[in-house]
């Protein structure tokens, strides 16, 4: 196991619960369980993307971990946002307009 692998799994172990607390405060309770999975997903997809676009460069540790948890972070919270959008589109009706018109 090379340096790159073992900053990325730390990376990984400490933006984990920063992008699911985050997920679940843009979630709705519906979907709150199911956004907490879809942005555990979004952490490993990325950390495995950063890993594989880094594996033959050079890279300074400090900001390559930096730049890992950033990423990781984000990517809980894009996952968290898709698996809210995909809930949501099962939820419209044909023909159903808004309150207001």
């Amino acid at each position: 196991m090379d340096l790159k692998a073992i900053l990325i799994i730390i990376a990984f172990v400490f933006a984990l619960p920063i992008g699911i607390v985050l997920s679940a405060f843009i979630s709705p309770a519906r979907v709150r369980w199911l956004s907490l999975l879809g942005a555990a997903v979004g952490a490993a997809l990325t950390g495995g993307g950063v890993y594989l676009y880094v594996a033959n460069m050079q890279v300074e540790g400090l900001s390559y971990g930096l730049g890992a948890f950033l990423a990781i972070a984000s990517g809980a919270i894009v996952g968290a946002l898709v698996v809210n959008f995909l809930a949501s589109l099962g939820d419209r009706r044909p023909g159903g307009l808004p309150q207001h018109l």
